[in-house]
């Protein structure tokens, strides 16, 4: 930081009125044009002496202030150039540029490139500007974002790499409350499995050249005789015959793949309206039930012929101590279904509960 001592003074030295300004100091004035220019010349001359006491990272944080302070008044700060969310959070796509404007709370029809390009350098919102323009077109380029890429998808991929973004926009993006999925591990899952398979063919492509390639050798040096030569041609076709089921093993885990994709989809979509299924078939229900009386019975000393029996209220303050929501209602009434079931004998309750003082 040192080092950068000269230079930062220098930039101050030129930028001295905008130190004034971000530091709220008002110009003073003469009763004539001279008495105004020998004030002005003593306080640079003083804000210079000033600098010349100050640590680097004084300096470096005045430096700061300065270009923070001249970013206020260049075009993409004006008037009219912040974004409007609810326009672009239901965009279908963006492009990388748009992504960048956006993230930065600036509208990409006025904020572009071409705009905060020749700032770099004296602009720290221009620095940051490029930044992410080059991370947003590295990650294009890897094939981590699409060309064009959804909303959703460049806000699950900010997420991935801790890029800020304002709230409004995630806000305006999500404004049906959908759940914001990262399918990028998913993708990642599948990439890795088919990564798997791609290698395993790659494998068997290397065996059937180099297989070849021993068989042309052999025909022109005449070392071989035509039962080898059969032979080899057996293993040619056996070896052509597993990369074609290799394939079409290929084929068919990227088509499920992408169904179990779109299965995954359509549940999150169920979910986030609020639609679940929750009825459950008879045979089931019997089977709770008779799980739900077994316990209580053998677990509670539950009497079903009692008529104020306390196990109801026992299970509920279990279940409520676990966290979960019950009534003694609740759970009383399900015993009381339960102890109807075909079959049910209710039993001479003689032992005690559980935790009683007796065994």
């Amino acid at each position: 930081m040192a080092s950068h001592a000269p230079e930062l003074i220098d930039f101050l030295d030129d930028h001295w009125c905008n130190v004034m300004t971000a530091h709220a100091v008002h110009r003073p004035f003469g009763d004539t044009p001279e008495e105004t220019l020998q004030i002005l010349v003593g306080l640079r001359q003083t804000f210079l002496e000033d600098l010349s006491r100050m640590r680097p990272e004084q300096v470096l944080a005045t430096a700061h202030e300065v270009m923070i302070e001249q970013d206020r008044t260049r075009p993409f700060n004006r008037f009219g150039t912040e974004a409007d969310f609810g326009h672009f959070g239901r965009c279908a796509f963006l492009s990388s540029a748009e992504a960048v404007a956006l993230s930065l709370g600036k509208d990409p029809n006025f904020v572009t490139w071409d705009l905060v390009r020749p700032y770099l350098g004296t602009s720290l919102f221009a620095l940051e500007y490029a930044k992410r323009l080059d991370l947003i077109e590295r990650a294009v380029i890897w094939q981590e974002l699409p060309e064009f890429f959804s909303p959703l998808d460049f806000l699950t991929w900010a997420h991935k790499y801790k890029l800020s973004v304002p709230d409004a926009f995630i806000e305006c993006t999500f404004a049906r409350g959908e759940p914001i999925q990262y399918w990028h591990d998913l993708c990642a899952a599948y990439a890795e499995e088919i990564t798997t398979i791609k290698t395993e063919l790659h494998a068997t492509r290397d065996a059937l050249v180099a297989l070849q390639k021993v068989c042309e050798e052999c025909e022109e040096e005449g070392q071989r005789t035509f039962d080898e030569w059969l032979e080899a041609q057996v293993q040619i076709d056996g070896l052509n015959g597993a990369h074609e089921e290799e394939i079409a093993s290929l084929r068919d885990a990227l088509a499920q793949a992408s169904k179990n994709a779109a299965l995954l989809e359509q549940t999150n979509s169920k979910l986030a309206e609020g639609i679940q299924d929750d009825a459950i078939g008879t045979t089931e229900r019997k089977s709770l039930l008779t799980i739900v009386v077994a316990s209580a019975v053998g677990g509670y000393g539950y009497d079903p012929k009692g008529k104020k029996s306390p196990v109801p209220q026992d299970i509920a303050s279990e279940a409520q101590r676990l966290g979960l929501k019950m009534t003694n209602e609740t759970v009383s009434k399900y015993l009381k279904e339960a102890a109807t079931l075909k079959g049910f004998v209710a039993p001479y309750m003689d032992c005690p509960k559980p935790n009683s003082a007796y065994q």
